[in-house]
């Protein structure tokens, strides 16, 4: 990713955008809601006790925002409200599971959009295509691009084509951790083990600082603690959503009384593990800020990836 094009394209990125903004998404919203409300059917009962237990699942699978406060705030204390989020991790999830399943590359793009169009066109989950199609572009035509480059432009061209996304924190978020992510296997290709769980965490803190700083979470041990508990907690919540659809299926109340108990008791321990963590913040986050504190160190991070090549070169 070379820093001078990178300056070079984002006038560019901003005047297309905002000049016209284009926004290709706004024809779609009619079928994304009908797909939407069709998910979210399916995990909607009568009976407002299991109902809860459903409000999960709906987030989860169906991406319909988390209606209860003392669920939201716990699941944001805890680092997880992210996994909530329809975002790049579901997309990735089920590619893999397409592909064990050896399913074609056009096959599983169908049913990855169709997926995209159930969730609410979520911005996370359009740059996760977005991106997933570069990759895929890149490998058919012989091109190499490192995750980092990859990432970034597929981010630009989502704001290109959609410019609410400039005002979408989500958008942002999601772009912002993605970033880091993969910026850290540029920095060191061929880390230590220790390095390998620690300088992910470290790009996402420092990425993320003046968000967290505003408006979220500024102990690290909430980015830990998150860290930590995601795959088990995605295991529960897939898990949680087999029972309420074969419990559908089974028209069977025991299956429905299961997923409650399984749901409370999660809450439960995920209170307990958020006691130690101090509330978050409650300022007003400017995206220009956070715009111009991402692009700046992204430029220095570029310049350090290139002096560290060139000594490891020497060496």
């Amino acid at each position: 990713m070379s820093a001078t094009l990178m300056i070079m394209i984002l006038p560019f990125v901003l005047f297309l955008s905002i000049q016209f903004k284009i926004d290709i998404l706004k024809p779609l919203e009619p079928l994304s809601g009908a797909l939407h409300q069709q998910c979210v059917s399916w995990f909607s009962v009568n009976s407002e006790t299991i109902s809860n237990s459903y409000n999960l699942s709906r987030a989860f699978i169906c991406g319909q925002k988390i209606t209860q406060p003392t669920q939201k705030h716990t699941l944001q204390k805890s680092g997880l409200y992210h996994a909530i989020v329809v975002s790049g991790g579901h997309f990735l999830f089920l590619d893999s599971v397409l592909k064990r399943l050896l399913w074609p590359a056009w096959l599983r793009f169908i049913l990855l959009g169709t997926y995209y169009l159930m969730t609410g066109l979520q911005a996370p989950g359009l740059r996760c295509l977005m991106q997933m199609s570069a990759s895929s572009l890149c490998r058919r035509n012989g091109k190499h691009l490192s995750s980092a480059a990859l990432c970034f432009y597929s981010g630009l061209f989502c704001l290109v084509i959609c410019s609410p996304l400039w005002m979408s924190l989500s958008f942002w978020l999601s772009f912002t951790v993605s970033l880091s992510l993969s910026l850290s296997g540029d920095l060191f290709p061929r880390s230590q083990a220790g390095l390998n769980g620690l300088l992910p965490l470290s790009l996402i803190y420092l990425f993320l600082f003046p968000f967290n700083f505003l408006h979220g979470y500024l102990h690290p041990l909430n980015l830990i603690l998150g860290m930590l508990l995601l795959q088990p907690f995605c295991v529960i919540l897939l898990g949680s959503a087999g029972l309420i659809i074969l419990g559908r299926g089974l028209n069977n109340d025991g299956l429905y009384e299961l997923n409650f108990q399984i749901n409370r008791h999660l809450f439960l321990i995920l209170e307990k593990f958020t006691l130690i963590i101090p509330e978050k913040n409650h300022g007003h986050l400017s995206l220009f800020y956070l715009w111009f504190y991402l692009f700046t160190l992204l430029a220095i991070v570029h310049v350090f990836i290139i002096y560290f090549r060139r000594d490891t070169i020497r060496e």
